[in-house]
């Protein structure tokens, strides 16, 4: 593995004009999150590579690298996530049981009738904020 993804950054920096000394840090970090691989050969946790900046190593050309190559398993939560469950974390458990499975829809899409194509981050966000007060209001009652 080590090999394989030493060679792809090679061609990697190459093909995206990279210096020799940005090259040479991201080397460095591949290998060090190699050598901290739980499983030899599985994809690099994307959690994993953001954690090698407390030992300064920049995480951003590695996970390009690393996905670039297919080797990148990005196991961050992500913004949206986040806030979906704060917002709706004072509600009743099943209005958000409920809604959890709406969220999911609404940005994955659904193939089973009805079905739905899937829908923006933003767009999602627009229809909760509109859709609260009513939510709030139904749970008090």
């Amino acid at each position: 593995m080590a090999a394989f993804l030493n060679q792809f950054l090679i061609e990697h920096a190459r093909d995206h004009g990279w210096s020799l000394t940005t090259t040479k840090r991201t080397r460095r970090g591949l290998a060090i999150a190699l050598g901290l691989q739980d499983t030899p050969g599985a994809p690099l946790l994307a959690t994993d590579l953001v954690n090698l900046q407390s030992i300064g190593i920049t995480s951003l050309r590695l996970q390009e690298v690393c996905a670039a190559a297919g080797l990148l398993d990005d196991d961050r939560e992500s913004a949206v996530d986040r806030w979906f469950e704060t917002t709706v974390s004072e509600l009743p458990k099943q209005i958000r049981t409920e809604l959890e499975r709406w969220y999911t829809i609404m940005l994955k899409g659904s193939n089973t009738p009805p079905r739905s194509k899937p829908r923006s981050e933003t767009t999602t966000r627009l229809y909760l904020r509109w859709s609260l007060p009513a939510l709030q209001t139904w749970a008090a009652a």
